[in-house]
């Protein structure tokens, strides 16, 4: 490869960089951003959020993993299914992990990660 083109292959890395973070710098510095994420915090701290959410996760998790025994029990469908994904996704306990949205990432990550086999919950 030619100096010219690692150039201006740097170049364009460097505008690119340089773009999304004045982007993501412009959006988090608006006054109402940062008031909002004072109160916030103040009224809620991180903590009590993480534990609540993982609290929340971890008991539907359970929830769904009874589900899912009763019913392979019950149905024969769902139990010859190697993974029973379609009775997963119409769950109300998998619903509700999904409806808890982006804070749920950290705590659910956590959940899989430590869990017995890292995944195998």
């Amino acid at each position: 490869m030619s100096k010219k083109k690692v150039y201006i292959s740097l170049g364009i890395v460097f505008l690119l960089v340089l773009f999304v973070s004045t982007g993501i710098f412009s959006i988090g510095n608006n006054q109402a951003s940062k008031n909002s994420g004072n109160i916030a915090h103040k009224l809620m701290p991180v903590n009590v959020a993480y534990d609540e959410t993982l609290d929340d996760i971890k008991g539907a998790m359970n929830k769904l993993r009874v589900e899912i025994e009763t019913e392979t029990k019950t149905n024969p469908q769902v139990a010859i299914q190697a993974h029973p994904g379609k009775f997963i996704r119409s769950s109300k306990n998998y619903q509700r992990i999904l409806k808890l949205g982006l804070k749920a990432i950290k705590p659910l990550y956590d959940t899989i990660y430590d869990s017995r086999d890292a995944g195998c919950y």
